[in-house]
């Protein structure tokens, strides 16, 4: 069954689940640390060829074999554990606002040319500020 309820079909363009979650699942692995150490190390083999992505997708009809040698059919493992795979929401940008003058604001990140300029008067002021305490130290 999919997250809305319906059941998988056989072509389905939605994944079923990661790879380095698919291994903790079927307890090939224990820990996650230990999935990506399987992975990256070249033992895990996707559809009969090597695979060193933990965040490759898994489909309908795809095989996991590991080099114990057993075989995994992704579809018939997940269904069984009752995963539900779930896509992460991306987050929206801000729409820039326009002030008075036509310029562009992104949520207060806009600074002027006077503002940078005034700020960088004060930080020179502050450092001469520091060297003459340090001139009167000595």
């Amino acid at each position: 069954m999919s997250a809305t309820g319906e059941p998988i079909s056989p072509m389905s363009a939605t994944p079923l689940c990661d790879l380095q979650t698919f291994l903790r699942l079927t307890d090939q692995v224990s820990t996650g640390g230990a999935a990506k150490v399987a992975i990256q190390s070249g033992t895990c083999l996707l559809n009969g060829l090597v695979e060193t992505r933990r965040a490759k997708k898994l489909f309908v009809g795809d095989l996991v074999k590991l080099q114990n040698g057993q075989s995994l059919d992704v579809k018939n493992e997940v269904v069984m554990r009752g995963y539900v795979f779930t896509t992460k929401a991306k987050k929206e940008k801000p729409l820039p606002t326009v002030d008075a003058d036509g310029n562009k604001e992104f949520g207060g990140r806009y600074r002027s040319d006077e503002w940078r300029a005034e700020r960088k008067q004060k930080k020179s002021e502050r450092k001469g500020q520091k060297r003459t305490k340090k001139d009167e130290e000595e």
